[in-house]
Protein backbone atom coordinates (compact mmCIF):
# COMPACT_ATOMS: atom_id res chain seq x y z
CA UNK A 1 0.00 0.00 0.00
CA UNK A 2 0.97 3.66 -0.16
CA UNK A 3 2.96 5.83 2.12
CA UNK A 4 3.58 9.51 1.81
CA UNK A 5 5.02 11.70 4.34
CA UNK A 6 5.23 15.37 4.19
CA UNK A 7 8.04 17.03 6.20
CA UNK A 8 9.26 20.47 6.94
CA UNK A 9 7.12 23.21 5.35
CA UNK A 10 5.60 20.71 3.31
CA UNK A 11 1.65 20.94 2.27
CA UNK A 12 -0.99 18.96 0.51
CA UNK A 13 -2.05 21.23 -1.76
CA UNK A 14 -5.18 22.81 -2.14
CA UNK A 15 -7.07 19.97 -4.38
CA UNK A 16 -4.95 17.13 -3.26
CA UNK A 17 -7.21 13.78 -2.33
CA UNK A 18 -6.17 10.91 -1.08
CA UNK A 19 -7.39 7.60 -0.33
CA UNK A 20 -5.65 4.82 1.88
CA UNK A 21 -6.09 1.11 1.82
CA UNK A 22 -6.40 -1.27 4.75
CA UNK A 23 -4.96 -4.04 4.75
CA UNK A 24 -6.68 -6.65 2.35
CA UNK A 25 -4.35 -9.67 2.55
CA UNK A 26 -2.32 -11.52 5.37
CA UNK A 27 0.91 -10.28 5.61
CA UNK A 28 0.11 -6.29 3.41
CA UNK A 29 0.95 -2.86 5.18
CA UNK A 30 -1.84 -0.81 5.22
CA UNK A 31 -1.90 2.64 3.00
CA UNK A 32 0.02 5.90 5.51
CA UNK A 33 -0.29 9.63 4.65
CA UNK A 34 2.25 11.65 7.76
CA UNK A 35 3.02 14.88 8.71
CA UNK A 36 5.61 15.72 10.27
CA UNK A 37 7.72 18.93 11.38
CA UNK A 38 5.60 21.72 10.27
CA UNK A 39 3.86 20.20 7.26
CA UNK A 40 0.44 21.09 6.69
CA UNK A 41 -2.88 18.92 4.96
CA UNK A 42 -3.95 21.95 3.63
CA UNK A 43 -7.50 21.62 2.28
CA UNK A 44 -6.55 17.95 1.55
CA UNK A 45 -9.59 15.46 1.59
CA UNK A 46 -7.64 12.58 3.12
CA UNK A 47 -9.89 9.05 3.16
CA UNK A 48 -8.52 6.05 5.28
CA UNK A 49 -10.28 2.36 5.44
CA UNK A 50 -10.45 -0.24 8.16
CA UNK A 51 -8.75 -3.46 6.71
CA UNK A 52 -10.99 -6.52 4.79
CA UNK A 53 -9.35 -8.84 7.05
CA UNK A 54 -9.51 -10.38 10.39
CA UNK A 55 -6.29 -8.93 12.34
CA UNK A 56 -5.32 -6.90 9.19
CA UNK A 57 -4.09 -3.28 10.12
CA UNK A 58 -6.25 -0.01 9.42
CA UNK A 59 -4.97 3.24 7.08
CA UNK A 60 -3.95 5.68 9.32
CA UNK A 61 -3.14 9.52 8.95
CA UNK A 62 -0.50 10.68 11.80
CA UNK A 63 0.44 13.95 12.25
CA UNK A 64 3.58 14.70 14.22
CA UNK A 65 5.51 17.43 15.81
CA UNK A 66 4.33 20.69 15.06
CA UNK A 67 2.63 19.61 11.62
CA UNK A 68 -1.12 20.99 11.47
CA UNK A 69 -4.46 19.47 9.59
CA UNK A 70 -5.25 23.17 8.70
CA UNK A 71 -8.50 22.50 6.68
CA UNK A 72 -8.30 19.18 5.40
CA UNK A 73 -11.78 16.62 5.58
CA UNK A 74 -10.45 13.24 6.82
CA UNK A 75 -12.65 10.28 6.93
CA UNK A 76 -11.82 7.48 8.74
CA UNK A 77 -14.16 4.22 8.16
CA UNK A 78 -14.33 1.42 10.08
CA UNK A 79 -13.98 -1.73 8.93
CA UNK A 80 -16.74 -4.48 7.16
CA UNK A 81 -15.40 -7.37 8.77
CA UNK A 82 -15.49 -9.36 11.97
CA UNK A 83 -12.28 -9.00 13.81
CA UNK A 84 -11.02 -6.16 11.22
CA UNK A 85 -9.59 -2.97 12.67
CA UNK A 86 -10.67 0.87 11.97
CA UNK A 87 -8.57 3.37 10.34
CA UNK A 88 -7.30 6.02 12.48
CA UNK A 89 -5.65 9.31 12.38
CA UNK A 90 -3.60 10.49 15.16
CA UNK A 91 -2.36 13.85 16.63
CA UNK A 92 0.70 13.74 18.15
CA UNK A 93 3.94 16.10 19.49
CA UNK A 94 2.54 19.46 18.79
CA UNK A 95 0.55 18.79 16.00
CA UNK A 96 -3.32 20.45 15.73
CA UNK A 97 -6.39 19.77 13.70
CA UNK A 98 -6.62 23.05 13.52
CA UNK A 99 -10.31 23.75 10.95
CA UNK A 100 -10.34 20.59 9.60
CA UNK A 101 -13.02 18.44 9.77
CA UNK A 102 -12.88 14.87 11.09
CA UNK A 103 -15.38 12.35 10.69
CA UNK A 104 -15.01 9.00 12.60
CA UNK A 105 -17.44 6.21 11.12
CA UNK A 106 -18.40 2.90 12.36
CA UNK A 107 -17.82 -0.46 11.25
CA UNK A 108 -20.56 -3.01 10.18
CA UNK A 109 -20.50 -6.72 9.89
CA UNK A 110 -18.58 -7.12 13.12
CA UNK A 111 -15.91 -4.58 12.31
CA UNK A 112 -14.48 -2.24 14.54
CA UNK A 113 -14.89 1.59 14.31
CA UNK A 114 -12.42 4.24 13.52
CA UNK A 115 -10.60 6.90 14.98
CA UNK A 116 -9.42 10.23 16.16
CA UNK A 117 -6.98 9.80 18.59
CA UNK A 118 -4.88 12.89 20.49
CA UNK A 119 -1.95 12.27 22.49
CA UNK A 120 0.95 14.21 23.93
CA UNK A 121 0.78 17.77 23.58
CA UNK A 122 -1.57 17.73 20.50
CA UNK A 123 -5.18 19.81 20.14
CA UNK A 124 -7.85 19.82 18.24
CA UNK A 125 -8.05 23.50 18.08
CA UNK A 126 -11.37 24.43 16.21
CA UNK A 127 -11.60 21.81 14.20
CA UNK A 128 -15.07 19.45 13.78
CA UNK A 129 -15.18 15.99 15.44
CA UNK A 130 -17.67 13.87 14.53
CA UNK A 131 -18.21 10.26 15.78
CA UNK A 132 -20.72 7.59 14.35
CA UNK A 133 -21.79 4.61 15.42
CA UNK A 134 -18.78 2.33 17.03
CA UNK A 135 -16.63 5.06 15.52
CA UNK A 136 -14.26 7.38 18.38
CA UNK A 137 -12.53 10.63 19.61
CA UNK A 138 -9.81 9.37 21.93
CA UNK A 139 -8.34 12.23 24.12
CA UNK A 140 -6.91 9.71 27.20
CA UNK A 141 -3.52 9.74 25.92
CA UNK A 142 -2.77 13.55 26.21
CA UNK A 143 0.09 13.94 28.22
CA UNK A 144 -1.85 17.78 28.74
CA UNK A 145 -4.62 17.92 31.24
CA UNK A 146 -6.69 18.33 28.78
CA UNK A 147 -7.52 19.97 25.11
CA UNK A 148 -10.33 22.26 22.99
CA UNK A 149 -11.53 21.36 20.13
CA UNK A 150 -14.20 23.01 18.06
CA UNK A 151 -17.01 21.16 18.21
CA UNK A 152 -18.13 17.17 18.73
CA UNK A 153 -21.18 16.30 17.42
CA UNK A 154 -22.57 12.53 16.27
CA UNK A 155 -24.06 8.85 17.94
CA UNK A 156 -20.42 7.37 18.40
CA UNK A 157 -18.25 7.25 21.23
CA UNK A 158 -16.02 10.23 23.03
CA UNK A 159 -13.11 9.09 25.27
CA UNK A 160 -11.93 11.45 27.91
CA UNK A 161 -9.91 9.68 30.44
CA UNK A 162 -8.78 11.88 33.02
CA UNK A 163 -8.78 14.81 30.62
CA UNK A 164 -11.14 18.14 30.32
CA UNK A 165 -12.39 18.20 26.55
CA UNK A 166 -13.53 21.72 26.06
CA UNK A 167 -16.11 22.22 22.79
CA UNK A 168 -18.05 24.90 21.11
CA UNK A 169 -15.35 27.66 19.95
CA UNK A 170 -16.22 27.09 16.26
CA UNK A 171 -19.52 28.58 16.32
CA UNK A 172 -21.20 25.44 15.56
CA UNK A 173 -24.43 24.01 16.94
CA UNK A 174 -24.38 20.46 17.23
CA UNK A 175 -26.29 17.40 18.90
CA UNK A 176 -24.50 14.68 20.64
CA UNK A 177 -26.41 11.69 20.33
CA UNK A 178 -23.06 9.31 22.02
CA UNK A 179 -21.40 8.56 25.26
CA UNK A 180 -18.98 11.17 26.62
CA UNK A 181 -17.25 8.92 28.92
CA UNK A 182 -13.85 8.30 30.62
CA UNK A 183 -11.43 5.94 29.44
CA UNK A 184 -9.70 4.87 26.32
CA UNK A 185 -6.70 4.10 24.89
CA UNK A 186 -4.73 5.34 27.74
CA UNK A 187 -7.60 4.61 30.40
CA UNK A 188 -7.93 7.03 33.19
CA UNK A 189 -10.75 8.58 34.87
CA UNK A 190 -11.75 12.06 35.94
CA UNK A 191 -12.86 13.18 32.44
CA UNK A 192 -14.51 16.63 32.48
CA UNK A 193 -16.31 18.71 29.69
CA UNK A 194 -16.08 21.90 29.25
CA UNK A 195 -17.75 24.37 27.36
CA UNK A 196 -17.13 27.22 25.64
CA UNK A 197 -18.44 29.58 22.57
CA UNK A 198 -21.35 31.33 21.56
CA UNK A 199 -23.02 27.92 19.92
CA UNK A 200 -25.72 25.74 21.43
CA UNK A 201 -24.48 21.69 22.71
CA UNK A 202 -27.14 19.75 23.24
CA UNK A 203 -26.07 15.96 25.02
CA UNK A 204 -28.59 13.06 24.52
CA UNK A 205 -27.44 10.02 25.83
CA UNK A 206 -26.87 8.87 29.13
CA UNK A 207 -23.35 10.06 29.41
CA UNK A 208 -20.46 8.56 32.20
CA UNK A 209 -17.78 10.93 32.77
CA UNK A 210 -17.35 11.60 36.35
CA UNK A 211 -15.16 14.65 36.46
CA UNK A 212 -17.95 17.55 36.19
CA UNK A 213 -19.00 20.00 33.41
CA UNK A 214 -18.29 24.05 33.12
CA UNK A 215 -20.30 26.27 31.06
CA UNK A 216 -18.22 29.30 30.43
CA UNK A 217 -20.28 30.68 27.40
CA UNK A 218 -23.07 29.58 25.10
CA UNK A 219 -25.81 27.59 25.85
CA UNK A 220 -25.75 23.65 26.88
CA UNK A 221 -28.71 21.41 26.44
CA UNK A 222 -29.19 18.10 27.73
CA UNK A 223 -32.42 16.01 26.26
CA UNK A 224 -31.69 12.92 28.15
CA UNK A 225 -33.77 10.37 28.50
CA UNK A 226 -31.98 7.54 30.68
CA UNK A 227 -29.00 8.17 32.98
CA UNK A 228 -27.67 11.81 33.34
CA UNK A 229 -26.95 14.66 30.54
CA UNK A 230 -23.74 15.77 31.71
CA UNK A 231 -22.23 12.39 33.67
CA UNK A 232 -21.77 11.92 37.39
CA UNK A 233 -19.79 14.77 38.30
CA UNK A 234 -20.81 18.31 39.63
CA UNK A 235 -22.31 21.13 37.01
CA UNK A 236 -21.13 25.00 37.05
CA UNK A 237 -22.59 27.36 34.86
CA UNK A 238 -20.24 30.29 35.22
CA UNK A 239 -21.48 32.09 32.09
CA UNK A 240 -24.41 31.03 29.89
CA UNK A 241 -27.19 29.12 29.96
CA UNK A 242 -27.89 25.38 31.06
CA UNK A 243 -31.06 24.19 29.76
CA UNK A 244 -33.17 21.24 28.13
CA UNK A 245 -35.43 18.71 29.10
CA UNK A 246 -33.30 15.85 30.37
CA UNK A 247 -32.14 15.00 33.81
CA UNK A 248 -28.59 15.76 35.12
CA UNK A 249 -27.28 14.03 38.26
CA UNK A 250 -24.51 15.97 39.77
CA UNK A 251 -24.98 19.16 42.46
CA UNK A 252 -25.84 22.05 40.12
CA UNK A 253 -24.31 25.91 40.86
CA UNK A 254 -25.96 28.85 38.80
CA UNK A 255 -22.95 31.45 38.80
CA UNK A 256 -19.99 31.59 40.12
CA UNK A 257 -21.10 34.68 42.88
CA UNK A 258 -19.36 37.12 40.44
CA UNK A 259 -19.99 38.88 37.05
CA UNK A 260 -23.26 38.47 35.38
CA UNK A 261 -24.63 36.16 32.66
CA UNK A 262 -25.49 32.61 34.19
CA UNK A 263 -28.66 31.02 33.54
CA UNK A 264 -30.32 27.96 34.14
CA UNK A 265 -33.17 27.88 31.99
CA UNK A 266 -35.75 24.21 31.59
CA UNK A 267 -37.48 23.49 28.45
CA UNK A 268 -35.21 23.64 25.14
CA UNK A 269 -37.73 25.44 21.90
CA UNK A 270 -40.65 25.76 23.83
CA UNK A 271 -41.34 24.93 27.77
CA UNK A 272 -40.20 21.47 29.28
CA UNK A 273 -38.90 19.88 32.87
CA UNK A 274 -35.42 20.14 33.39
CA UNK A 275 -34.72 17.61 36.29
CA UNK A 276 -31.55 17.82 38.32
CA UNK A 277 -31.19 14.78 41.22
CA UNK A 278 -29.13 17.12 43.28
CA UNK A 279 -28.63 19.99 44.76
CA UNK A 280 -28.93 23.67 43.08
CA UNK A 281 -27.92 26.67 43.94
CA UNK A 282 -28.45 30.12 42.35
CA UNK A 283 -25.21 32.05 43.37
CA UNK A 284 -25.38 35.89 43.15
CA UNK A 285 -26.35 37.30 39.54
CA UNK A 286 -27.93 33.97 38.19
CA UNK A 287 -30.89 34.12 36.47
CA UNK A 288 -33.57 31.60 36.16
CA UNK A 289 -35.31 32.34 32.77
CA UNK A 290 -38.78 31.01 33.24
CA UNK A 291 -41.87 30.74 30.37
CA UNK A 292 -45.16 30.31 30.16
CA UNK A 293 -46.96 29.03 27.02
CA UNK A 294 -50.55 31.00 27.13
CA UNK A 295 -51.90 28.81 24.53
CA UNK A 296 -52.13 25.76 26.26
CA UNK A 297 -51.72 26.68 29.83
CA UNK A 298 -47.91 24.62 29.81
CA UNK A 299 -44.95 25.68 31.25
CA UNK A 300 -41.17 25.08 32.52
CA UNK A 301 -40.50 23.31 35.33
CA UNK A 302 -36.93 22.58 37.26
CA UNK A 303 -37.47 19.53 39.64
CA UNK A 304 -34.80 19.74 42.55
CA UNK A 305 -33.44 18.19 45.56
CA UNK A 306 -33.15 21.00 47.33
CA UNK A 307 -32.51 24.92 46.34
CA UNK A 308 -30.46 27.92 47.73
CA UNK A 309 -31.15 31.35 46.20
CA UNK A 310 -28.53 33.69 47.44
CA UNK A 311 -28.89 36.93 47.32
CA UNK A 312 -29.08 38.85 44.14
CA UNK A 313 -30.39 36.17 42.00
CA UNK A 314 -32.92 37.02 39.73
CA UNK A 315 -36.09 35.13 38.06
CA UNK A 316 -36.85 36.09 34.67
CA UNK A 317 -40.70 35.30 33.30
CA UNK A 318 -41.64 34.97 29.63
CA UNK A 319 -44.65 34.56 28.19
CA UNK A 320 -44.83 32.94 24.68
CA UNK A 321 -47.81 32.80 22.31
CA UNK A 322 -51.07 34.32 22.99
CA UNK A 323 -54.20 33.16 25.18
CA UNK A 324 -55.80 33.24 28.33
CA UNK A 325 -55.06 31.99 31.38
CA UNK A 326 -57.78 30.70 34.01
CA UNK A 327 -57.99 32.55 37.08
CA UNK A 328 -56.89 30.17 39.80
CA UNK A 329 -54.01 28.28 37.79
CA UNK A 330 -51.08 26.87 39.57
CA UNK A 331 -47.81 26.47 37.42
CA UNK A 332 -44.62 24.99 40.23
CA UNK A 333 -41.81 26.40 38.99
CA UNK A 334 -39.63 24.52 41.04
CA UNK A 335 -40.44 21.11 42.54
CA UNK A 336 -38.57 20.77 45.37
CA UNK A 337 -38.01 17.25 45.76
CA UNK A 338 -36.59 17.60 49.24
CA UNK A 339 -37.85 17.77 52.42
CA UNK A 340 -36.60 20.86 53.85
CA UNK A 341 -37.76 24.55 52.26
CA UNK A 342 -36.19 26.12 49.47
CA UNK A 343 -33.42 28.81 51.10
CA UNK A 344 -33.27 32.44 50.02
CA UNK A 345 -35.49 34.28 48.02
CA UNK A 346 -34.92 35.93 44.26
CA UNK A 347 -34.23 38.95 44.23
CA UNK A 348 -37.46 40.58 42.55
CA UNK A 349 -39.85 37.86 43.30
CA UNK A 350 -40.50 37.88 46.86
CA UNK A 351 -42.86 35.20 48.83
CA UNK A 352 -46.62 36.15 48.55
CA UNK A 353 -45.86 38.79 45.89
CA UNK A 354 -47.68 40.03 42.94
CA UNK A 355 -46.49 40.34 39.41
CA UNK A 356 -47.72 40.97 36.02
CA UNK A 357 -46.90 39.77 32.74
CA UNK A 358 -49.01 41.76 30.01
CA UNK A 359 -52.51 41.40 31.21
CA UNK A 360 -52.09 38.58 33.89
CA UNK A 361 -51.31 39.07 37.64
CA UNK A 362 -49.31 36.15 39.09
CA UNK A 363 -48.76 35.32 43.24
CA UNK A 364 -45.72 33.71 44.35
CA UNK A 365 -45.21 31.56 46.62
CA UNK A 366 -42.41 29.53 48.16
CA UNK A 367 -44.49 27.27 50.03
CA UNK A 368 -46.56 25.87 47.27
CA UNK A 369 -47.26 22.84 46.32
CA UNK A 370 -46.53 19.84 49.05
CA UNK A 371 -45.88 22.82 50.98
CA UNK A 372 -41.96 23.88 49.86
CA UNK A 373 -42.15 24.03 46.24
CA UNK A 374 -41.91 27.95 44.00
CA UNK A 375 -45.18 28.28 42.51
CA UNK A 376 -46.94 31.25 40.62
CA UNK A 377 -50.75 31.76 41.11
CA UNK A 378 -52.91 33.03 37.94
CA UNK A 379 -54.77 35.87 39.92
Amino acid sequence: MTSITFGNNATAGTLTSFTNNGANSAGQTAGLTSFTDTASAASATIVNNGSTIAGGSPAATQFYDSSTADQANITNNGSNISGGFGAVTIFSGNATAANSVLTNNGGFGGGLGSSTMFVDNSTGALARGIARGNGNIDISGLTTTGMEIGSIEGNGNFFLGSKALTVGSNGLGTLVTGVIQDGGQAGGAGGSLVKEGVSTTNLSAPNSYTGGTIIRAGTLLVSNIRGSGTGTGSVTVIRGVLGGTGTISGLVTVGPGMGQGAVLAPGNQGVGTLTLTKMLTFSTNSFLRYEVQLDTAQADQVNAAGVTIDAGAMFVFNSIRTGTLTTGTVFTVINNTSSSAIVGRFGNLRDNGVFRSGATKFRASYEGGDGNDLTITVL
